[in-house]
């Protein structure tokens, strides 16, 4: 079988009576609706949308290692203002809260940001898979 002078299909069958048994013919047959690209990186690929989960949860896992890292580098940073403050006498409270304060200078822009390029991505996923 061709298509567009291309073979699309190898093998053959062989009726030689009228009656056709369509139990007899392989179950590994089947019909797949869609474009052949599609068909091609499908079976190339296997679950695209086992491979899409699979990308997300590591790229959230990395994004989880970060954020850490850098509130880490942050408090390390901080560390000489923060032991200025407590030889001056700075109850702990004050000290929690000053750590608090640049990790949350930090995290909300990053949050917003994140759910803007979020929303942004959905949209496009969303669109592409009309």
């Amino acid at each position: 079988m061709t298509a567009d002078g291309e073979p699309i299909a190898t093998t053959t069958y062989e009726v030689l009576d009228g009656n056709v048994d369509l139990e007899s013919i392989s179950g590994e047959a089947r019909y797949q609706s869609g474009a052949a690209l599609g068909q091609v990186i499908e079976n190339t690929l296997g679950n695209i949308q086992l491979l899409l989960a699979t990308m997300v949860a590591l790229a959230g896992l990395m994004t989880i290692g970060s954020t850490t890292a850098a509130f880490a580098q942050a408090v390390h940073a901080r560390h000489e203002a923060i032991a200025i403050h407590r030889s001056t006498g700075a109850r702990p409270m004050r000290v929690l809260k000053i750590v608090v304060l640049d990790a949350l200078r930090v995290a909300i822009p990053a949050v917003l940001l994140a759910a803007i390029l979020a929303l942004v991505a959905i949209r496009l996923l969303m669109h592409w898979s009309c």
